[in-house]
Parts: C-alpha cells; structure tokens; sequence
C-alpha cells in the first residue's frame, strides 16, 4: 500500500511538474518595437491617398509564434476598421524594408509585393508591422496608441499589447 501511495504521489508530482514547465514555456516571450514611424503632415492624406507605416518588431522568447491578428486599438478600444473616413489596415513585410511611404512610392518600388497577411504568419526572425492608414477626415483624436497582436504557441493563443508610445499622428 505505501508503495502505491508513493507511485501516485510520484505521478501527481511529475504531471504537476510538466503542467507548469507546459504553461511557463508556452507563454514566454515577447514582441518587441525597435523601430517607429509617424505622420506628420495631414496633407499627405489629401484626395483619400494611403500611406503605408512601418513598426520593426523582434520576437524575444522561446519558440516561434504564428500571428492570428493585429488588431489597432485607441486607448484600450479597438478602432473601427472604417470609422470617419478613417481606415487602417495591418500587414506583415518580412523583408525589413519599408519606412514611411505613399501608396505611389510603395508600388514603383515594387515594395507591395513583400507585403503578406497578418494571419498564419510563422515569426522566425525580426519583421515589420505595416499600417496602411487611409482617410479624408483625420484628426489627431484617431491617433493609434496600442498594437493588440494575438498570435499562437506550442496551441496556446496569447494576447500581446504593443505600446505605440509616439502615435501615428506626430502633428507640431
């Protein structure tokens, strides 16, 4: 009987042990911002033209997460996809390779066709998080101040924030 007892205790021991090594691992890491840019002239919207923004981000933890969304968000809410005129759209460029740009200097370069979706992207190194903001009536009150990224690891969906400390909208 004490044998039994210890066998159990043994097992319950070592599936509690392997649970938090699960649990601990599979959230582990984070998305970093290296690199930022801003608008800063409203004119540049002018005739409902789109301009296309870059965030460099790092991944820094254990495994190798797959993106399911970048949602854009204004002090904790999320931003209507096409609220006042105003649209934003997230994609991904692997390539490292876009600053600010209009829609007309990104497809003369032929930068547009690094550009992927957001979802079931694998993060294997660094990359960058574009916006392709549009909109007739922007004022500074639809500026972004979060990145809410949720992405995947090892079957667990996680939720991570970005902090876009500067905003989009850097108007003097």
């Amino acid at each position: 009987m004490k044998k039994l007892s210890m066998v159990v205790i043994l097992i319950v021991v070592l599936s509690l042990s392997g649970w938090f090594a699960f649990d601990y691992v599979s959230q582990a890491g984070s998305f970093n911002k290296t690199s930022h840019s801003s608008i800063h002239d409203l004119s540049a919207f002018e005739q409902g033209k789109e301009i296309y923004l870059s965030y460099g981000v790092t991944w820094e933890g254990i495994g190798t997460p797959e993106l399911k969304g970048i949602e854009v968000r204004q002090k904790g809410l999320t931003l209507e996809r096409e609220a006042a005129d105003f649209h934003v759209e997230t994609l991904i460029n692997p390539d490292m390779t876009i600053g600010t740009f209009s829609t007309d200097s990104v497809h003369e370069l032929n930068m547009d066709e690094s550009l992927l979706e957001v979802e079931g992207f694998q993060v294997e190194g660094p990359f960058q998080i574009i916006l392709r903001v549009s909109g007739k009536d922007m004022r500074e009150d639809f500026d972004v101040t979060e990145l809410a990224v949720t992405y995947e690891k090892f079957g667990v969906e996680l939720t991570e924030y970005i902090e876009m400390d500067e905003g989009v909208l850097e108007l003097e």
